[in-house]
């Protein structure tokens, strides 16, 4: 099954007060869908407008949708300093697509979500999912799950009576701090003889379709960020992966998806995992000789432990060898990069914050090409780099810059000009940049200057 960011809308996190709305799908209506120019998108704009805060609210959604644990993580103090003071709340909207492979055609959907918080923890005030109904894929949508404030309104309207009462009861005093999306495949998994039909012989069911496409979409999205006030726990999504196997028949590998938490000092892979992984260290090692040269091998050392191996990369170079532990910087951030690119080639969408500061301008510019056009995904980055900006300037809606007060400018080709040149200059809206360089000799010259 394969998925699509159409758009994000978000509002509350850090310094987005108000809504700021992305398109990552440059069409209006789904039919004959294509990415074409819609594999690459980049956010651009001054220090402090924004940027690393919707790549956040990216990583919230994430977690809260694909880690049981994350909300119930969040203390009072880690949640009101990443939730805009004046707002309050984080609020979240998601468009994406689903590829209907039997119809031969793609799907829309929405996902929207907001996180608030009372005297003691953060809770999920409101979540929906719907699917669209309409031609254009901004128009109408009808609900097919809602719980508000941990009440489950409405749950799978088709032919899902008797799941919606179950599932009402197994959720009402865990779904303020669980997700919709997390907590059913956990009371699938319980009560899989009994509903299983219900998703393999309905197929065609638009509703439960939805419910597995939303599921899909975010398995299939992994943000990198580095927020070092936000917990890092490594999600338990055996039950998520039973159900997608049970319905969609797809075997789920962690070690080519869950990305998430790159920056660990080893991985942990099934048995069944094993030679896949290994295939990808492989492509790594060709990914870190571009960069360099005189590393000969990535050797790993494994560990079982239970029902994983924990996988440990040993660089080999001619006279010597190092643990990732003690690498360079630099060779971690490029393996954290290879790990990301690798999954958006495949057909995954990736937001990377801050990419310039991971790779130098040339493989940069060279990078963002390959994804242009080869790639089979999405990938969306924030950068200060103008490498980026030369490569995509004569795409379609593929730049957005932020601007000061939060809105979003998206370029648009206007005859011989460039973005790469006005954006230096101040030309861009919301991005003045008037500032020359003498304007720092009040910050670093003494009087006696």
């Amino acid at each position: 099954m394969k998925t699509a960011l159409l758009r994000m809308e978000t509002a509350g996190m850090k310094g987005i007060k108000d809504w700021v709305s992305l398109d990552f799908y440059s069409k209006k209506t789904l039919s004959n869908f294509k990415l074409d120019d819609d594999n690459v998108r980049v956010l651009y704009g001054p220090n402090g407008v924004g940027k690393s805060s919707i790549m956040l609210s990216a990583y919230f959604i994430k977690q809260i949708v694909g880690n049981p644990s994350f909300i119930a993580s969040l203390t009072r103090d880690s949640y009101t300093k990443l939730i805009n003071k004046e707002r309050g709340r984080f609020d979240v909207v998601f468009y994406f697509a689903s590829n209907d492979e039997k119809a031969n055609k793609w799907l829309g959907f929405r996902y929207s979500l907001t996180l608030n918080m009372d005297e003691s923890s953060p809770y999920i005030q409101k979540e929906k999912l719907e699917r669209l109904v309409g031609v254009r894929w901004m128009d109408n949508y009808q609900t097919v799950l809602e719980n508000e404030n941990g009440y489950l309104l409405s749950f799978l309207a088709e032919k899902g009576k008797d799941m919606f009462s179950d599932f009402k009861e197994y959720s009402k005093n865990v779904s303020r701090e669980k997700s919709i999306l997390t907590l059913f495949p956990s009371f699938f998994v319980k009560n899989n003889k009994r509903y299983v039909d219900y998703f393999v012989e309905e197929e065609r069911s638009k509703d439960a379709f939805a419910i597995v496409s939303a599921i899909r979409f975010f398995r299939n999205l992994n943000v990198y960020v580095n927020p070092s006030d936000l917990p890092k726990i490594r999600p338990d999504e055996k039950d998520i992966d039973s159900f997608l196997k049970s319905i969609t028949r797809e075997e789920f590998l962690s070690a080519a998806r869950d990305v998430s938490l790159v920056d660990e000092d080893y991985d942990f892979i099934s048995l069944k995992e094993k030679s896949d992984y290994l295939e990808m260290i492989k492509r790594m090692k060709t990914f870190l000789q571009i960069f360099k040269s005189n590393i000969k091998d990535i050797r790993i050392d494994e560990t079982i432990q239970r029902d994983k191996i924990r996988c440990r990369k040993i660089f080999v170079y001619p006279n010597y060898e190092v643990d990732y532990e003690f690498e360079s910087t630099g060779i971690k951030n490029l393996s954290k990069m290879f790990s990301l690119l690798d999954f958006a080639a495949k057909g995954g969408v990736v937001f990377i914050d801050e990419f310039d500061a991971n790779i130098s301008g040339v493989y940069l510019r060279k990078l963002v090409e390959y994804m242009n056009s080869y790639g089979k995904g999405q990938l969306f980055f924030t950068a200060h780099s103008l490498d980026p900006m030369v490569s995509l300037s004569d795409k379609r809606k593929a730049l957005f810059f932020l601007g000061v007060d939060n809105k979003v400018t998206t370029w648009t080709k206007n005859g011989h000009y460039k973005p790469y040149n006005l954006y230096p200059e101040g030309m861009i809206e919301g991005a003045p940049f008037n500032i020359e360089s003498f304007d720092f000799l009040k910050c670093f010259s003494s009087r006696e200057d």
